[in-house]
């Protein structure tokens, strides 16, 4: 897909900067939310709140407040459904990185996982 308006990339890290938040508060979603982190990881920026418009900001940090306090559908529903996806957004490591590093954890096995681009 061809660039629209030059500015492509970063409106919709924009817009999944605001809507990853909410999936994690106010959804049961995982697999989209999981997806939304990868897209957001793809496209090289993922958590960086300080561009956005102060009121936006300010709703979205709100809202991660919330999640961070476990003040979700998730958990309101006692559900583990989308422990991995908080846990995820919460990281600073890259979503193979992460992944790898839970499997491992978990397993003791090791697992190769795809190779990024740039490697």
């Amino acid at each position: 897909m061809e660039e629209v308006t030059g500015r492509d990339n970063q409106i919709i890290c924009q817009a999944l900067q605001i809507a990853i938040p909410i999936m994690l508060k106010h959804s049961m979603s995982a697999s989209n939310t999981f997806d939304m982190l990868r897209i957001l990881d793809a496209r090289g920026n993922r958590s960086n709140l300080r561009h956005l418009d102060t009121s936006v900001r300010e709703f979205l940090e709100k809202i991660i407040n919330d999640i961070q306090k476990g003040n979700t559908l998730a958990k309101q529903k006692k559900s583990k459904n989308m422990d991995t996806e908080t846990e995820l957004y919460f990281s600073k490591d890259d979503v193979m990185t992460f992944l790898e590093k839970r499997y491992k954890s978990k397993s003791g096995k090791i697992y190769k996982f795809p190779k990024k681009k740039d490697e």
